[in-house]
């Protein structure tokens, strides 16, 4: 079957745009399938500079037929079915124009090919719809689309410093710009695909354009204090579940939103909290505070970008993430995949100890997940502790989505163990992401409290003009030593803050010099 017949006996799955770019995919892989993606590339798609004997001699034809695919994608006039049906007169169009290359089969895929490319071409100059992603609706049998805006605050340090390309298999999904292609069987049983949401800058916006100009960004992240305000509750054998304290929710919720007032008094662009702290209606109030701000008083939040509400224990058993935007707006949820599970040591009544295997009970691990792009600042991701430490889902769409900055909410009694070689990978291995964790307080042991004085980690790349690889640099958020000795006693806890200051410019990123900490006391 050909491309254009292939499509036309698919035409009731087509939704949207980008349902007709699923379904080149799907033909695509089908046809290339004994042959191999690398041999089809290197063999059927590679133009070299100059001509050689051997070489696709439809390749210039190709490259014109996926510009008219770009073109009738941006012509916002029509209606789906007059592009599908404009896009079916092309491809039936350069099949007839197709010369004689190799093997039939493997020389008609590569229409199929560059209509993809068309698509890419679409996302890199033309796309900016906030829909939320996949982009295809209808045609989601072998995989999800989506597209990533090009850039982001670090960018121009990469290119002066030339910083070399990301370390990815030879696959027909990387040979694109903008387009990142999920396949449906990366995904496991259970989990939903990734949705990705846009928050846009206006021009009008300087304030927020100003963060761009300046190639400075400031996180703020709040550990909470030591105090719990949750305890952790077996219910069926090893699992476990939260338990919040009802009788002090009221006053959890206005710790939070006065340590999120006084982060955004001291200039945040992005505030993460951490994991667990944040139950559903403290999230739910922070969202309510940023709206009403947002309304009343605008000024106040000019810098603020968005922020991230840690984590918290839902109804139905889920560790759960959600990202708002600075106007209080929902930009994604992130649901936990990989459960805490460790052996531990507990009192018995008779006051010896015995050791008990805990599980976080997660009803549904992983289930939701999201990618927040900010144009000319990037990509944002969270990742709630044992995602990172497991080296399992996290770190698998950080690198598929080439994430420029992952947000960690934790509650952990070690971080150098648990994420400090697991995000140097990422970076090793994206370029260009910077990796934020934020631990809580209250998750460092009571024998460990006057040894362990992280409170975060920020995980960077750097690269002085010298060097032929990109390391990735880690510097620990410290609590000093005259607070640690207050923080003994709960009462006095000044409910600390750590402002990140990251600056990009390329003298920095070349120094390693990126990041400065501030550490405030309420």
């Amino acid at each position: 079957m050909e491309l254009y017949e292939y499509i036309c006996e698919n035409r009731e799955k087509i939704k949207s745009d980008f349902d007709i770019a699923a379904l080149g995919y799907e033909y695509l892989i089908g046809k290339i399938g004994i042959l191999g993606q690398s041999n089809f590339i290197g063999q059927y798609l590679v133009m070299p500079e100059k001509r050689m004997k051997g070489y696709n001699p439809n390749l210039g034809m190709l490259r014109k037929f996926a510009e008219q695919i770009e073109f009738v994608l941006c012509n916002s006039c029509y209606f789906l079915d007059v592009k599908l049906d404009e896009i079916l007169d092309y491809i039936s169009f350069v099949k007839q124009k197709l010369k004689p290359f190799g093997e039939t089969v493997y020389n008609e895929a590569t229409i199929a090919y560059h209509l993809l490319l068309g698509f890419d071409l679409y996302a890199e100059n033309y796309f900016k719809d906030s829909q939320p992603a996949p982009l295809n609706i209808g045609c989601q049998t072998k995989a999800y689309f989506y597209c990533c805006q090009k850039g982001g605050m670090i960018t121009a340090a990469s290119k002066e410093l030339r910083f070399r390309k990301r370390i990815l298999p030879t696959e027909l999904r990387n040979t694109f710009t903008c387009l990142r292609i999920l396949e449906r069987v990366e995904l496991p049983v259970g989990v939903d695909p990734p949705q990705m949401s846009t928050l846009y800058i206006y021009e009008k916006d300087e304030d927020r354009n100003q963060i761009i100009k300046d190639q400075k960004l400031n996180i703020t992240i709040i550990p909470f204090g030591r105090k719990t305000i949750f305890g952790f509750e077996k219910y069926r054998s090893a699992s476990f579940r939260v338990k919040y304290r009802e009788a002090q929710k009221k006053k959890d919720i206005e710790k939070a939103l006065h340590l999120l007032d006084m982060a955004i008094l001291r200039g945040a662009n992005i505030v993460v909290f951490p994991e667990y702290v944040c139950f559903p209606e403290m999230q739910e109030r922070i969202s309510k505070y940023l709206r009403k701000t947002h309304i009343e008083e605008p000024d106040k939040i000019k810098k603020l970008l968005l922020v991230v509400a840690g984590s918290g224990w839902t109804e139905d058993d889920n560790n759960v993430c959600i990202i708002y935007s600075y106007d209080g707006f929902l930009l994604g949820k992130q649901y936990k995949y990989a459960p805490f599970n460790n052996e531990v040591k507990i009192l018995t009544g008779a006051g010896k100890k015995q050791k008990e295997i805990w599980i976080e009970g997660l009803n549904n691990p992983g289930k939701e997940s999201s990618v927040v792009q900010i144009p000319k600042i990037g990509s944002v991701m969270s990742a709630i502790c044992k995602d990172i430490s497991s080296r399992d889902f996290s770190e698998k769409m950080a690198r598929a989505f080439q994430i420029d900055f992952l947000m960690v909410p934790a509650y952990s009694s070690s971080l150098r163990h648990a994420f400090q070689n697991q995000l140097k990978s990422i970076t090793e291995t994206n370029m260009e992401t910077c990796s934020v964790v934020c631990n809580c307080c209250a998750g460092i042991k009571e024998e460990r409290w006057k040894t362990t004085k992280e409170r975060g980690m920020v995980i960077m790349p750097c690269k002085s003009d010298t060097d032929t690889v990109v390391g990735a640099k880690c510097r620990n958020v410290l609590i000093k030593n005259i607070i640690l000795d207050k923080c003994m006693a709960c009462e006095q806890c000044g409910e600390c803050m750590f402002t990140l200051s990251l600056n990009f410019c390329t003298q920095n990123v070349k120094k390693g010099t990126m990041l400065s900490i501030k550490h405030s006391i309420n």
